[in-house]
């Protein structure tokens, strides 16, 4: 009776922790909402991204001027990303020109008081928020006048205006009314970003909590690159949803997540949605989980491959000459300045591999366009990412068939993890580059991505991490392994991994079909050779290949998620529950794991027995399993 007493504390215990650890999400608000209007409960903030150097965001304009004779200052509450900052150049309050007030990456909050040329003016009338270089990102949380009586008088930045940036409204929560039929809200993250997925991502579960009963049915919308894909529908009087984001449910790359009105009724308008909160399942603070245990694989790209193209899911270019190119658009792929309107590339810059050319820091940039019709948005070794709008002279052509990455020096090395198209309605499309133009390598080693297969036997090379060919001598007492394959989507046709010698031929073909996830194969004492007359005679593997076998449908997809690899004989025989490995399932197990969700000492912890449910996570769900196996349930 006082085990029972014991577990079931800490599981409420662990239930009340892990609610208190999740990482909030909120609502972007619309600078003009279509079908619907919000009143947050509390306060919101602005997230501005600053598109050009000296762009701005207006608090005071002339439409709320004040005079300093009423206010003496300036306190503002923030959040800094110093990752945005360009040679310690960041962001500042502009105040009618006559005073300039820096934001310290390191600070989050402001406080100035007026000089003397501003308090001689007779109206404030362009209080700005300025980007003193292109690029850098803030969190407007709270902005203060300080009355002349040292009172202070709260504002929101909402005045808008100004140029070269753009701007989200974020609230943690709140109540939509809904006005009319699809009227909707993005749901984001507390920087204001739109909540994404792309295939191979972790699996994350959205719960989404309402106040009160929902009045109406509406629905949750999953949106890609050409809009919604999936459609989740709520009844009248649900007042939680939960939204499974994973390679299942997301039938391609997940752009943005809405809440939407979905009754075609005039009537039934207006109805609020009160919306409490907006978490992740198990999520505290970060990502948490942990993938199956291995030595993780990867594949060797050459500069050409056979009847196979590969768009990697991240990898570093290397520009080997001054102005090399490597393409993200060109003909093939061209777009339209009628549905798109810029870029935006999120990337890991090498810093070491910048130039300074007296003063001017060389790197990489982006060239959209060709001739006279050309425009250049610079990549600061010192930023994460790059966005700018397409000119007048590049919106004037028909159609643009050449956006590049292209080195400003020799040498420059830069890591891509996504590249976006912005569209007209500032949506964003993600989109796989389209290969090196001339002067650049790619990182030969990538650890995923897409293998589109033009041909029969087209294919890539499975190294180590390191790029060494995959070698096994038979009969030397050498380990065999497993080998796993996992795809993102399943496989567009059927493949084999071939095993070949130091000549390059195949000697072990292991042939798989279209339609799974997951494939395995071993290479053994026992497998690695070749069969004649009934005698098998061991080889040497010196080269694992990826190949396509179908006779035909070509093109098709494999998108690799993770290849990797374990001992045979060596993996740990799962025991549902058993989070220490003692083959037992006792207290120990639920102690165990409950130190494992508070992110604390959790040696010895066995992931995948923990991991109940198989979900891909351990939180407070699987803690509550456990204590229940404990209890005989």
């Amino acid at each position: 009776m006082l085990m029972k007493k014991i577990l079931t504390l800490v599981a409420i215990m662990m239930m009340a922790l892990s609610t208190q650890a999740q990482k909030q999400y909120g609502l972007g608000i619309d600078q003009y909402p279509w079908n619907y209007s919000f009143a947050p409960t509390g306060s919101t903030s602005k997230v501005i991204s600053f598109t050009d150097k000296y762009g701005e965001y207006g608090i005071i304009n002339a439409g709320n001027a004040i005079s300093p004779s009423d206010y003496k200052g300036i306190r503002i509450e923030y959040q800094a990303f110093p990752e945005t900052a360009v040679d310690g150049s960041y962001v500042h309050v502009k105040i009618n020109d006559k005073q300039y007030i820096g934001f310290p990456t390191d600070g989050t909050e402001i406080v100035a008081e007026f000089n003397e040329d501003v308090m001689a003016l007779e109206t404030i009338d362009a209080l700005n928020i300025q980007g003193a270089v292109a690029g850098p990102k803030i969190v407007i949380k709270k902005v203060f006048l300080v009355k002349t009586d040292g009172t202070e008088e709260e504002v929101i930045a909402a005045a808008g205006g100004g140029w070269g940036c753009s701007a989200t409204q974020v609230a943690m929560s709140g109540t939509i009314t809904f006005t009319g039929q699809y009227g909707a809200m993005a749901v984001v993250d507390e920087n204001g970003d739109k909540v994404v997925f792309n295939p191979g991502d972790k699996a994350k579960n959205y719960v989404i909590k309402l106040a009160e009963p929902a009045p109406v049915q509406f629905m949750v919308e999953l949106d890609g690159a050409g809009g919604g894909f999936k459609w989740l529908n709520y009844p009248a009087g649900t007042t939680k949803v939960e939204v499974e984001v994973s390679d299942a449910s997301c039938t391609q790359p997940m752009t943005a997540m809405y809440i939407k009105a979905d009754a075609a009724d005039k009537a039934l308008y207006p109805f609020d949605l009160k919306i409490e909160s907006i978490t992740v399942a198990g999520e505290e603070g970060g990502e948490g989980g942990e993938e199956e245990e291995g030595e993780d694989l990867a594949l060797y790209v050459p500069g050409s491959i056979w009847n196979a193209t590969f768009c990697p899911t991240a990898g570093e270019i290397t520009f080997n000459d001054l102005w090399a190119e490597y393409a993200a658009i060109n003909a093939d792929n061209a777009i339209s300045p009628a549905e798109y309107k810029g870029i935006r590339v999120e990337y890991e810059p090498d810093a070491s591999t910048a130039v300074d050319d007296n003063g001017w820091l060389r790197y990489v940039q982006v060239k959209i366009g060709s001739g006279d019709n050309t425009q250049y948005v610079g990549m600061s070794p010192n930023a994460t990412f790059a966005e700018g709008y397409f000119n007048d002279a590049v919106m004037a052509l028909e159609q643009i068939e050449n956006i590049n990455l292209q080195g400003v020096t020799s040498g420059a090395k830069v890591k891509i993890k996504a590249f976006y198209l912005i569209k007209s309605d500032d949506s964003l499309e993600q989109i796989a580059l389209a290969g090196p133009v001339w002067g650049c390598s790619f990182g030969n080693v990538v650890p995923s991505g897409k293998i589109t297969y033009t041909g029969r036997y087209g294919a890539l090379k499975i190294v180590d991490a390191e790029g060494n060919d995959i070698a096994f001598e038979p009969g030397t007492g050498a380990q065999g392994y497993k080998y796993v394959i996992e795809l993102a989507s399943e496989a567009g046709g059927d493949f084999m991994v071939e095993a070949d010698d130091a000549d390059d031929k195949g000697f072990v073909w292991n042939n798989f079909t279209a339609g799974s996830t997951k494939y395995e194969f071993e290479i053994t004492d026992e497998n690695c050779g070749s069969w004649a007359d009934d005698v098998f005679t061991p080889k040497a593997l010196a080269n694992l290949y990826i190949k396509s076998t179908a006779e035909d449908g070509y093109p098709y997809d494999i998108v690799v998620k993770r290849i990797y690899r374990v001992p045979v004989g060596s993996a740990v025989v799962k025991t549902v529950g058993d989070a220490n490995g003692d083959g037992e399932v006792n207290v120990s197990d639920v102690m165990l794991t409950v130190n494992y969700v508070l992110w604390t000492a959790a040696e010895g912890f066995v992931f995948d027995n923990a991991d109940i449910n198989a979900d891909g996570e351990v939180n407070v769900t699987d803690v509550m399993g456990i204590v229940s196996i404990v209890l005989g349930n």
